[in-house]
């Protein structure tokens, strides 16, 4: 029923394999041609949008977090009443 045969498994190179010999040296890649650099169009000047809109930005989540920081501490403490003759 048992053989003392040991499996042998059939060694097949890849199709389209380029197996290079083991006495070549690997070789580095050569590098692509460099064109050289195109025109560059001039700056645009940044408009007023794009220079009001973050600091607007940041002025409002810098007065959401000093309402928020105000609340925390103060705020919630608060105790008022409308009848205080």
């Amino acid at each position: 029923m048992s053989s003392n045969a040991t499996p042998t498994a059939e060694v097949r190179p890849f199709p389209n394999a380029k197996i290079a010999p083991a006495t070549e040296a690997p070789t580095a890649p050569t590098e692509p041609a460099i064109s050289p650099p195109a025109e560059t169009p001039a700056k645009k000047k940044r408009s007023a949008r794009s220079f009001l809109l973050p600091i607007i930005a940041l002025g409002l989540l810098g007065a959401g977090a000093w309402y928020g920081y105000d609340y925390w501490t103060d705020g919630r403490f608060m105790i008022s009443t409308d009848d205080a003759y």
